[in-house]
């Protein structure tokens, strides 16, 4: 697969560390050592990877593998390729949709912070309130910040346009859009009192998933919030969600999948559906792991609840969860231990076992789809 042009693969490969040098500010750089020979020249290929040695990434190991490809992983050479809908029979039928939250692109005139919202209300003797609703997007969720916007559903727009605070506020959206360069947004200027894309479902539960999530954390943040808040499209979100797709999103496999499949902006780990979610390779849900998961969901919730008023900035920072926020890694490490178990059947002994064996998942369910993939993986968002 690698250099498959000029008859070359990986012979050794040591995966993604840090660059340190003797300066006194050292630049945030990750590097990947990678050794390339003739095909068929080596039988047994060298993964490295840093152990820990009196408490510091400094021990060198080395594992004998059979192939190494293009994620530099041992693992057979097969590339992940964005699927239109979960790979999972049962999470599709159950509606496990991952999308864009909904975009505004409304020149700052349908959201609100938290002041702009008071002074609307005042100057409008409350008349507004019914089509205020408040907002989350990836930094509003992380950073437990305040935000809303002006929310009209179509059997109310009417009403809405006879309020002359909101009708000026819709105005501006309309010049805002009209000058555009995109046609599909200039022809939202036709209805400024709607978001430009709206996706959002007034019902059950709705999960948020940030877009963009920092290198440093176990876990990908995901959220249950109330369908009465409006998601953001610098967000993912699952409508309608059943909540076991909590665990499976807040497990540290999933983490370790989103970082193999869809790659890095800068250092932050970068989420996506399409890449990352539908690819999951999820082993086939009975009822009762379903049910296991539910209540693992629940408890990692609850355990945030105990933790308020900690953001989730805070109660996720990996140098404060174990001492500051042990209930909630308690909560996790018994839902990954629930999530690898149903995976594997026994819990791998290291990340790189982890995704080797995720990734020997995801191509028996290609090869059950009959898809065959020899493309190379987009190097957009990868790291260098």
């Amino acid at each position: 697969m690698i250099g498959e042009g000029a008859g070359c693969e990986i012979c050794f490969a040591y995966p993604n560390f840090q660059w340190k040098n003797a300066a006194a500010h050292n630049a945030g750089v990750t590097v990947s050592i990678v050794g390339l020979a003739a095909k068929g020249a080596n039988d047994e290929k060298i993964l490295y990877e840093v152990g820990q040695k009196n408490g510091q990434d400094d021990l060198l190991k080395k594992k004998i593998v059979s192939n190494i490809n293009a994620y530099l992983i041992g693992a057979e050479d097969i590339i992940v390729e964005a699927h239109s809908k979960p790979l999972s029979a049962k999470i599709s039928a159950l509606g496990g949709l991952i999308t864009k939250g909904n975009q505004p692109t409304e020149g700052g005139n349908l959201l609100l912070t938290f002041s702009e919202k008071e002074k609307l209300l005042q100057e409008t003797q409350g008349k507004v309130s019914k089509f205020i609703r408040p907002i989350l997007g990836s930094a509003e969720f992380i950073r437990g910040e305040e935000r809303f916007c002006i929310w009209v559903k179509p059997e109310e727009v009417e009403e809405a346009k006879e309020i002359p605070e909101l009708a000026e506020r819709f105005e501006k959206v309309r010049e805002f859009r009209l000058l555009s360069s995109k046609e599909t947004t200039r022809k939202k200027s036709f209805t400024p009192w709607f978001f430009d894309e709206v996706r959002q479902i007034d019902k059950g539960l709705t999960l948020l998933i940030p877009r963009v999530a920092s290198e440093g954390r176990d876990y990908i943040t995901a959220g249950v919030i109330s369908n009465n808040v409006i998601v953001l499209d610098s967000a993912f979100s699952l409508f309608d969600a059943p909540l076991f797709c909590f665990a499976l999103i807040s497990s540290r496999l999933h983490r370790l999948w989103i970082g193999l499949a869809c790659g890095y902006m800068g250092t932050s780990i970068r989420y996506s559906n399409t890449l990352g979610w539908n690819t999951f390779p999820v082993p086939e849900l009975t009822e009762e792991v379903m049910e296991a998961l539910t209540l693992s969901a629940q408890k990692i919730l609850k355990a945030r609840e105990g933790h308020y008023p900690a953001t989730i900035a805070e109660m996720y920072d990996p140098k404060r969860m174990a001492e500051d926020y042990p209930a909630l890694l308690q909560a996790h490490e018994e839902n990954d231990e629930i999530v690898e178990r149903h995976f594997f059947g026994m819990r791998p002994k290291t990340d790189e076992e982890s995704l080797a064996r995720l990734m020997n998942l995801y191509a028996q369910e290609i090869k059950k789809l009959g898809s065959v993939t020899g493309k190379r993986p987009s190097q957009k968002g990868k790291r260098k």
